[in-house]
């Protein structure tokens, strides 16, 4: 807990990092802040254009697992694109439970990125493509 005087009044703050952040609300608040924007981002995200170079290869044998993947939308577009298999963590569960809605093809699961780094152990075909994009933002 850091303490600090302000004006006379001593105010008290508790510092979190990131994933604290994100696990006590945060996550689902910036899902429901850009929710509308993520209906259009495709137009213009530079990891679908990077793939779209063929950077690198895809088709319906591949897997694509996104750390950060909000409710799954850039998984979904791949899927349509190349018929590729996706898989996402995001640590919203308001997120995963809309992409679930969505795209009930793509295998969408709750973790934080620090806790993503397990889940590719259970995975029984390591993925071809792993992206991580949008948590290096925040």
């Amino acid at each position: 807990m850091l303490s600090r005087s302000f004006l006379g009044k001593e105010a008290k703050y508790q510092i979190m990092n990131q994933s604290q952040a994100f696990r006590n609300g945060e996550g689902d608040a910036w899902f429901f802040r850009n929710k509308k924007h993520l209906e259009t981002a495709a137009q213009s995200d530079i990891p679908l254009a990077l793939i779209a170079e063929g950077i690198p290869p895809l088709d319906a044998t591949s897997i694509v697992m996104e750390i950060g993947a909000s409710n799954g939308w850039r998984l979904a577009a791949l899927h349509d694109r190349y018929g590729c298999n996706g898989i996402g963590v995001d640590i919203s569960s308001a997120a995963v439970l809309d992409g679930r809605n969505h795209w009930p093809y793509l295998e969408l699961i709750i973790a934080s990125a620090k806790d993503s780094a397990g889940i590719s152990q259970w995975l029984s075909t390591p993925p071809d493509l792993v992206i991580v994009y949008f948590v290096c933002h925040w």
